[in-house]
């Protein structure tokens, strides 16, 4: 399973380094207000991708358990109607949207945007939908290369795009690579999926399937709801949500951490719920991720806080008014990302409501805080703040609902709660001493580059003890290391046997 995990991390982090790159460059090819139009293209993919009325999560909750089960009829029918009825709501969601773009009175990038972005979201579905069937297949290989596929062929159309077409060629370039990506899922997977419709069915994985697609509505909603804050309260929208997604993309790529992992661990933990006695393996399963979440994110996080100010100086100077909410977004995604693990074991205990009821009331945490604020011509930074409070809020009423059910007495759970957000706390501080200290020894305004590096040093030999109490709580660094031991044992006997 961890070599699963870290075959999906590696694959996420090669998407992030060629999408750092990516972004950088589209970024200064289109500047804030062009960055801001595909922004919010893409925030409304992540609403109209619930046009399959869950289904898609509900093949993605039943599919694991029956082939836990080895019932293969049943296997049969959730692939073949599932993978029909999403495909079909993907199209006309793509339709509805294109149309939209095509009646509404808009500029003619905006109106090339979003009549691509129909298309997007229509392959975009499809894409989905590869991606779950074989990882309840344990497909990690292949959905790695698709990964890497996808990656490849978006950096390089996206970027031609926008150097040619500006805004409409980066989406139409967009919307090309993804056919691309879904091509190789057809065809290079090798997988077949034999699509018919049974609306039996249909209403069975969708009763399966709402409630995590109201989970992932709410956690949407929880996700998007500052860059909404910023579309409906402040006049230049487009711009600011461009100098906005900056600190967007910085959390994004910090989250990929836990979602990589969630992405391999959800099947297992539903695996070890259905046997129903191996209450120890579920409790791994949840704290293992949690513990290595709340030990690795504040560091990376707090590497990330440094080294933005001189990074986007460097190389996105037009978006040097977003460095503030960058660097606190950050570490924001650190309590973001906590209740991953946790969330899902509420899933299969039935407790779909919960995780709603704890993303919907964060999520309008962070409204009332950004919205009170921006009517007061407030900073971005204040916004990201705001988003800050929002995921605590989520995240503990998660966590607390979770511990409490698997460690007694309660001073334990108490002890094992705080320990989730201690490690954050320890970076703030370590980062806060790391600044004063560096700018004793060297004038910021001068020498940043110097400065961040000796702040960066000075920063990780703080954050030690974070590393070394995550290591020991889950030893990742001893399975990571195994994990490569192996590979070059492997490719050693490749070379031998040849």
């Amino acid at each position: 399973m961890i070599g699963a995990a870290v075959m999906m991390l590696g694959s996420s982090y090669f998407d992030m380094a060629f999408g750092l790159v990516r972004g950088i460059l589209v970024m200064n090819l289109l500047g804030p207000t062009g960055r801001g139009i595909m922004g919010l293209v893409g925030m409304a993919h992540k609403y109209l991708t619930h046009s399959h009325l869950g289904v898609l999560h509900g093949i993605s909750k039943d599919l694991p358990l029956a082939i836990g089960r080895r019932d293969t009829a049943a296997v049969d029918e959730i692939e073949g109607v599932g993978a029909a009825f999403v495909t079909l709501t993907g199209i006309l969601a793509g339709l509805g949207m294109a149309v939209f773009g095509l009646v509404m009175d808009y500029g003619v990038e905006t109106k090339v945007s979003l009549i691509a972005g129909g298309g997007i979201l229509a392959a975009q579905q499809v894409y989905a939908l590869y991606r779950v069937v074989l990882r309840a297949w344990d497909r990690f290989g292949t959905l790695a290369v698709a990964s890497v596929v996808s990656t490849l062929s978006q950096f390089c159309l996206i970027l031609l795009g926008a150097a040619l077409f500006h805004v409409s060629g980066a989406m139409l370039g967009w919307l090309l690579a993804l056919i691309i990506s879904v091509l190789y899922f057809a065809y290079g997977s090798r997988f077949v999926i034999p699509w018919h419709i049974d609306w039996t069915v249909v209403a069975r994985l969708v009763r399966s399937g709402l409630f995590i697609a109201f989970i992932i509505l709410s956690d949407t909603l929880l996700r998007t709801v500052d860059g909404l804050v910023i579309v409906t309260s402040y006049p230049d929208k487009a711009y600011k949500f461009g100098l906005y997604s900056v600190a967007v993309q910085v959390a994004t790529y910090l989250y990929r951490i836990p979602e990589a992992g969630g992405f391999v661990i959800m099947p297992r933990i539903l695996q070890n719920y259905a046997a129903k006695d191996d209450v120890e393996g579920v409790r791994r399963h949840v704290m293992l991720p949690t513990i290595a979440s709340a030990t690795i994110l504040p560091v990376a996080a707090g590497c990330a806080f440094v080294l933005l100010p001189p990074m986007v100086r460097t190389v996105v100077p037009k978006f040097e008014s977003a460095i503030y909410a960058a660097q606190v977004l950050s570490l924001a995604s650190v309590l973001l990302a906590l209740p991953v693990a946790s969330n899902t074991l509420l899933i299969a205990l039935n407790k779909d409501w919960f995780v709603v009821m704890n993303k919907c009331i964060g999520a309008a945490v962070i409204w009332g805080f950004g919205t009170w604020y921006a009517s007061r011509g407030g900073h971005l930074s204040m916004i990201a703040m705001g988003a800050g409070i929002g995921y605590f809020v989520a995240s503990l009423m998660s966590l607390y609902e979770v511990l409490s059910r698997y460690y007694k007495p309660r001073g334990r759970m108490l002890g094992q709660l705080a320990m989730c957000y201690l490690p954050l706390a320890w970076c703030v501080g370590a980062l806060k001493g790391s600044g004063v200290a560096a700018d004793a020894l060297v004038p910021h305004v001068e020498h940043e580059w110097l400065s961040a590096g000796i702040r960066l040093c000075m920063f990780l030999i703080a954050a030690l003890p974070v590393i070394l109490y995550g290591n020991a709580k889950t030893r990742l660094l001893h399975e990571v290391l195994r994990l490569a031991r192996r590979t070059l044992d492997q490719r050693n006997g490749n070379k031998n046997g040849k």
